[in-house]
């Protein structure tokens, strides 16, 4: 217990019983700032912020537990999509793993997202011969790979074996970390 006390008094864990929902939320950000979190990350994790502060305002981190229920409840009338409400869940997690606080347990939220409206070849065709000529390649190798805008377009020769004609995306230069071919 009294290594609790001394890490609260040096900062590396917020008290409980005296911390308040925003101090949480600063503690989220200020650790991914900290950490180098990408920019369009952290934009999306403070929307995520705003609405957890717009529920929990003010109220003590030892009571926040006891109001994950109704947060849920109220994302829901809001027609909040469960993708959503399960990221602010995810968040609301985090914060309390980033400063040291008990787990939080938070209900599992399902997420029914399948995906619909693929490409046929012709669609592919019709859309590339719009194109500037520079673009039709990445609009082809996205057809091809499913691959993200970025990671096309951070491709370099050294990635690109043509004798065997595979295209190479390295561990650590995905959204995933994982390598691709």
């Amino acid at each position: 217990m009294e290594a609790l006390r001394a890490d609260v008094r040096q900062g590396r864990r917020l008290d409980i019983e005296a911390a308040r929902w925003p101090q949480l939320a600063q503690r989220f950000l200020t650790h991914h700032e900290a950490k180098g979190t990408r920019p369009r990350t952290l934009a999306r994790w403070k929307q995520v912020l705003a609405h957890l502060t717009a529920y929990f305002a003010s109220t003590p981190v030892g009571e926040i537990a006891e109001g994950v229920a109704g947060y849920v409840a109220r994302r829901r009338r809001q027609k909040a999509a469960p993708a959503s409400v399960r990221m602010e869940l995810a968040v609301l997690k985090q914060a309390y793993r980033i400063a040291g606080l008990p787990r939080l347990d938070v209900p599992t939220i399902q997420v029914k997202n399948v995906r619909k409206g693929f490409l046929e070849v012709a669609d592919v065709e019709r859309i590339a011969e719009h194109l500037p000529e520079p673009l039709r390649p990445v609009v082809w190798i996205a057809f091809y790979t499913g691959w993200r805008k970025q990671e096309i377009i951070n491709l370099r020769w050294a990635d690109v074996d043509l004798r065997a004609g595979t295209v190479r995306l390295w561990p650590g230069e995905t959204k995933s970390g994982a390598g691709r071919v």
